[in-house]
């Protein structure tokens, strides 16, 4: 049986929130706004490299309610 991709609430799009910096500002960008409760630190993906040496980015899924 194939997996079967969930589909978005009607109503609901997923945006994704890209940041982009060293490892050290990046994880300090997250740990802001999670003290900020805009979003749970665990909510942001791995930090992953960019291609360019010393930088890294991690990606915010965030779900809004769209007209």
């Amino acid at each position: 049986m194939p997996d079967r991709v969930p589909q978005p609430e009607a109503g609901r799009e997923a945006v994704r929130i890209l940041a982009i910096g060293s490892p050290q500002g990046v994880r300090a960008l997250i740990h802001q706004l999670h003290n900020l409760g805009f979003a749970e630190a665990g909510n942001w993906s791995r930090l992953m490299p960019t291609g360019k040496p010393g930088e890294v980015m991690s990606i915010l899924t965030w779900h809004v309610w769209v007209k």
